[in-house]
């Protein structure tokens, strides 16, 4: 059934002239397009790392070459007033892209009538909430390679700050802040992302309820409504997704290029009504079929992605 055929079954005369509700958002790249727009606005992390996107088609378990983020060092000249130039080439790394997650489920012809407006609020945004949440769950996961070296850096000897089961202080943002100098990472772009409870510990410290502080955010995007402020050299956002484990919270205190979110295209399914379509460097796969049986339409979305950590030398554990 081509997209016409689907707007015919939805928009039948019945429905249209009890409703007169516009139903061109169920075209498959409209829904599509304003599916991975909520995705885009609502996760905090995948707005906060380095992002490498492709528009070639991979699937699940594929290692992919992606670009790790450049870094130069400062040169003398030598004895003949010579200037070294450095390689400008990017450093590449494999990642695999071992996460391929979906939501779907079924529209009946009943809810089809109801307006845009809560057919985006009643299942588009709850759909995205959950693809969210997962990709938010997978990067904040990464903490463990801070704790413990990853593969690429065996003489990585961990680092954390503050401990398990004590509030955050002025003192373990500024402990923050002294590893993440002593570890050399860049002083722009750093990054504290916290807990529920972190946020709770944060707000009751008088310097960050100030009348004159200053909030930062991603435009439009759930870091912006998560955004607390900046100090320290640091912008705190809250993400409800920090792991617990350890006896505590592992909140992220980071430089953007310490991780990283890498995605694919999905190819799209044959033999199925499907499409693919990528926003700020993100692809979602969009499948749809009538069921005959429910009466309704069934809807899927998939993404692919894998996450890295890039440098663990730009980050630091901060535990509470």
């Amino acid at each position: 059934m081509n997209s016409v055929q689907l707007l015919t079954f939805l928009t039948a005369p019945i429905i249209l002239n009890r409703y007169s509700n516009d139903f061109s958002s169920f075209h498959p790249e409209v829904i599509a397009m304003e599916s991975l727009m909520f995705l885009s606005n609502k996760t905090v992390m995948a707005n906060l790392v380095y992002r490498d996107f492709e528009t070639e088609v991979a699937d699940k378990g594929s290692s992919v070459s992606t670009r790790k983020p450049s870094a130069f060092t400062a040169q003398n000249r030598n004895g003949e007033n010579k200037v070294i130039v450095q390689s400008a080439t990017a450093t590449k790394v494999q990642v695999t892209l071992s996460q391929q997650k979906h939501v779907s489920f079924l529209i009946d012809r009943a809810d089809a009538a109801k307006s845009v407006k809560d057919l985006r609020e009643d299942y588009l945004e709850p759909a995205m909430d959950a693809l969210a949440q997962v990709v938010d769950t997978d990067i904040l996961g990464l903490f463990a390679d801070i704790l413990a070296a990853p593969t690429e850096y065996p003489a990585f000897p961990g680092s954390s700050v503050g401990s398990y089961g004590s509030p955050l202080t002025l003192a373990t943002i500024i402990s923050a802040r002294e590893t993440l100098n002593v570890q050399q990472a860049p002083n722009e772009n750093r990054r504290i992302v916290f807990g529920p409870q972190g946020e709770g510990e944060l707000l009751n410290i008088a310097e960050f309820t100030a009348a004159n502080f200053q909030p930062v955010a991603v435009a439009g995007s759930a870091a912006e409504s998560g955004s607390v402020t900046r100090r320290y050299g640091f912008d705190f956002y809250l993400d409800q997704n920090v792991p617990l484990s350890g006896g505590g919270y592992n909140n992220l205190a980071f430089h953007k290029n310490a991780f990283g979110l890498v995605t694919r295209l999905l190819p799209e399914l044959p033999g199925l009504m499907s499409t693919v379509v990528n926003y700020r460097g993100i692809g979602i796969r969009y499948c749809w079929v009538i069921d005959p049986e429910q009466f309704g339409l069934k809807l899927l979305f998939e993404i692919l992605y894998g996450v890295h950590t890039y440098d663990p030398y730009l980050a630091s554990v901060v535990e509470n």
